[in-house]
């Protein structure tokens, strides 16, 4: 049954296709259906790194309106539940 999907056609490795064509086979899918697998994973890794950087970037540049792990003081002797405070004198 044709497809109305993108096409793209590729050259590879021996050894490549061969790794591929096994995963393809021992999952019991296609070499097409494989490849497309191996390819959105690839790119979920990409825009995870991608994520990563922009997460450290705001680590660093953490202002006033977020909680920051270094805020967090021990249990507030009142109540025992974890307080949080900026001056971490409040809550001991």
């Amino acid at each position: 049954m044709p497809t109305t999907l993108p096409r793209i056609y590729t050259a590879m490795e021996r050894p490549i296709y061969e790794a591929v064509a096994m995963l393809a086979k021992k999952d019991g899918v296609s070499l097409s259906q494989k490849a497309r697998d191996l390819l959105v994973e690839a790119l979920e890794v990409i825009e995870d790194e991608g994520l990563e950087a922009i997460v450290e970037r705001r680590r660093q540049n953490m202002g006033k309106s977020v909680l920051r792990a270094d805020t967090l003081c021990l249990p507030c002797r009142m109540t025992r539940k974890p307080a949080f405070c900026r001056a971490r004198t409040a809550c001991w």
